[in-house]
């Protein structure tokens, strides 16, 4: 039978760059586990913010 373990953390960053924090939970996964980002934006060079597609990552 499969296991389940789930854990979430939620970090908000309000710039270009991951914060130190949501740095650090990410180096600490293992392998297989999966990181969902989602709620992004994204200002274009017209000045308008969009709400970019959420998406999953798989780490190795």
């Amino acid at each position: 039978m499969p296991t389940l373990v789930v854990t979430t953390w939620k970090q908000t960053a309000a710039a270009l760059h991951l914060t130190a924090k949501a740095k650090d939970i990410l180096t600490r996964l293992k392998s297989g586990s999966k990181v969902f980002f989602d709620n992004i934006k994204a200002k274009g060079p017209d000045g308008t913010t969009r709400t970019l597609q959420s998406f999953f990552v798989s780490c190795q």
